[in-house]
């Protein structure tokens, strides 16, 4: 089984060792610099929150990891609200190999079971939460927010609102206010977009995205980007890839808000 080390701002003990402990040997330490100690010894991931023990960004602990070994995968397991966005913003930076997890709504299990796989690599989250959360209105900025964060598991709309905590109809009128299109193309673009990021990052062919994003067909990829992305999956290198992808979403998004 693969070796976990929890910090212990991670969330209940209890209820993540016994979610995990079939599938993992979770080590729990109560102190940033004892995860990094421990992790000099080899461990297969790190699971944390948005703060150390004193209630400071972890931040500095994820880039301390990623310099003692940049193949550990890091889960931040935390809410998402208003008053975490900014610790959201703070955390999940590109250039980290981390996977986010909302609580309490997503099970660890899958996670876990994913980012140890050896074809594990970081999907867009952290791009599409610097890019589109700050610039949105604060009362849709929860929901861009949880957006940006599954947009590799491609989540309804109406299963994002109620993480939210409004009802998707609320959503809605706060998107036709602020001048941003429909709740489904927003989530349909961020999943365009991390699907388009794959492709270029990591020169993944539209089979093997669809494959490990779960799509049900090759086609339903060429599809979304197309439909969201503006691109195609055989021309994506010579049209510009993701920096050109991204570029399409931000003006289809907020056109209309200057």
């Amino acid at each position: 089984m693969p070796t976990i080390v929890a910090l212990g701002t991670a969330g209940s003990r209890a209820e993540l060792t016994r979610e995990l402990g079939s599938i993992a040997r979770v080590e729990w330490h109560d102190r940033a610099a004892a995860v990094i100690e421990r992790a000099r010894g080899g461990v297969d991931a790190v699971i944390c929150g948005l703060e150390d023990e004193s209630g400071r960004s972890v931040i500095a602990t994820l880039v301390s990891l990623a310099a003692l070994d940049p193949a550990i995968p890091i889960v931040v397991n935390a809410r998402v609200n208003r008053t975490t966005i900014h610790k959201w913003l703070s955390v999940v930076t590109t250039g980290l190999r981390l996977e986010p997890v909302v609580r309490p709504y997503q099970p660890l299990g899958p996670v876990l079971r994913r980012v140890v796989a050896p074809d594990f690599r970081p999907g867009a989250a952290a791009v599409l939460l610097q890019q589109f959360v700050p610039g949105a209105p604060a009362s849709l900025q929860v929901f861009v927010a949880l957006a940006a964060l599954g947009a590799s598991v491609r989540h309804s709309v109406e299963r994002v609102a109620l993480w939210s905590g409004v009802t998707p109809r609320t959503i809605e009128r706060r998107l036709r206010r602020a001048g941003w299109p429909s709740a489904h193309t927003v989530l349909q673009s961020f999943a365009a977009l991390d699907a388009v990021w794959l492709m270029t990052e990591y020169g993944w062919s539209a089979r093997r995205v669809q494959q490990v994003r779960q799509f049900p067909h090759e086609s339903s990829v060429t599809r979304l980007l197309a439909r969201y992305a503006g691109l195609r999956p055989a021309t994506l290198r010579e049209s510009g890839g993701f920096p050109t992808a991204l570029e399409h979403v931000m003006r289809v998004l907020v056109a209309d808000t200057g």
